[in-house]
């Protein structure tokens, strides 16, 4: 184990990456916790792990108190709650000087370690150490968080790169306050590049079809790897057919009984618990995420259907050749998007009169509450009408102020450059 143990510290002292695209993201600054990062594979775990590695050694930290292990890494499976604590026993065995020292373990995607809380509990308790961990499942690493690590831990989410992050990635020098006519159209040809290649890191290089084929390959990789083994899952084409149905559709209302007798008619015998349960490991995942309608009524809230949202744009490109009112639909996307980011729970709202408003955002940490309307296209009268006079009535309802976001309000308001 210990030869084990060097070879894995010598690899990542070769590979740590400089130069990294600094994530809008931080673990929470609170002493005696176990960080907790939780996203979708291939959002930028691993390298938001590195940041916080390279903040450590630029702090002063040593390297040799530094241990990262990745248990994607074939070599270390199948991995267990035992051969965890052989793991790290073997490092102090190496470093005995470090029992007195403050060390940092960062343990990437720890779901594929069988009984891993019990393991980081202990390690929590007993020794004296910083413990950082990844993983793709929000369910289960909630559950163990509520449970085994009750109040030993705080949890962020990782999500693609945002816009602000896009632009930083490609280096877009776009001005800042006043741009020139020049800057601006520059800066909405790029959110519509955005809008079509979405923010995955790896993909921002590769130019299409290679970029598709790279997305196609990532949502595969979640339903078998995620959704599949995970959760035992034996209808794995039933399980194919909603995340495509759910990443062609993103802002579209998905209803569990239609779409149960689409199935039934196409000879699927399949129950609506089994279609609710997909939908479960779906979110779980990361994949897409359901919006539930706005209501005081838990009753309504569950008979609505939920709208649905990717958690990147490209994924509808990836997946749709259906292009009417592509951008108008990603744009949607991306507002939910930035929404979670900013820690609000979201909705959806249908007045009495029968208009909708795209989202209700509600804070989770000051409780403030916002009326969203999305238009990626202002132009037309009509539309201008019809948008306001659905926020404008719910507005008056619900008491609560809204705006409607435009490309051009997202690139002055929403986004720091």
């Amino acid at each position: 184990m210990n030869t084990l143990v060097e070879t894995l510290i010598r690899e990542f002292r070769d590979k740590l990456p400089t130069g990294l695209v600094r994530r809008n993201l931080a673990f929470h600054k609170i002493p005696n916790k176990i960080h907790v990062a939780m996203g979708m594979r291939r959002a930028g775990k691993t390298f938001f792990m590195y940041q916080n590695i390279l903040d450590l050694l630029k702090q002063g930290v040593p390297m040799e108190q530094i241990l990262y292990i990745n248990f994607e890494d074939e070599r270390l499976l199948p991995m267990t709650a035992l051969k965890l604590g052989e793991l790290v026993k073997a490092y102090y065995e190496l470093f005995p000087e470090h029992h007195e020292q403050a060390c940092h373990m960062f343990f990437d995607e720890i779901q594929n370690v069988s009984q891993w809380p019990l393991v980081l509990r202990r390690l929590h308790d007993q020794a004296k150490m910083h413990i950082y961990i990844t993983g793709s499942s929000s369910k289960m690493l909630s559950k163990e968080i509520s449970t085994s690590l009750r109040g030993r831990s705080m949890a962020v989410e990782v999500w693609p790169y945002s816009f602000e992050e896009y632009l930083r990635a490609r280096s877009a020098s776009t001005g800042t306050t006043l741009r020139t006519a020049k800057q601006h159209d520059q800066l909405k040809k790029y959110l519509r590049d955005f809008l079509t290649a979405g923010g995955f890191p790896e993909t921002l290089p590769i130019s299409n079809p290679q970029r598709i084929a790279l997305l196609q390959n990532y949502v595969q990789s979640v339903i078998f790897r995620d959704i599949v083994e995970r959760h035992k899952v034996k209808h794995i084409e039933l399980v194919k057919n909603i995340v495509q149905t759910l990443l062609q559709t993103p802002g579209a209302p998905f209803s569990v009984n239609k779409h149960l007798r689409h199935l039934k008619s196409m000879g699927n015998k399949v129950g609506k618990t089994t279609i609710h349960n997909y939908l479960a490991y779906i979110e779980d995942s990361y994949l897409a995420f359901p919006v539930p309608l706005f209501t005081s009524s838990y009753r309504q809230r569950n008979i609505y259907p939920r709208k649905i949202y990717a958690v990147d744009p490209g994924l509808y490109t990836a997946h749709s050749f259906d292009q009417q009112d592509r951008y108008g639909r990603l744009f949607e996307n991306l507002i939910y998007l930035d929404l979670r980011r900013q820690g609000n729970e979201v909705f959806y709202y249908s007045t009495p009169s029968g208009t909708e408003v795209d989202f209700v955002a509600a804070h989770r940490s000051t409780g403030r509450y916002r009326l969203i309307q999305c238009c990626f296209d202002m132009t037309d009268k009509d539309t201008q009408v019809r948008e306001m006079r659905a926020l404008t009535e719910a507005e008056k309802t619900l008491g609560i102020k809204g705006e409607i976001v435009t490309p051009e309000s997202y690139l002055e308001h929403w986004i720091s450059l």
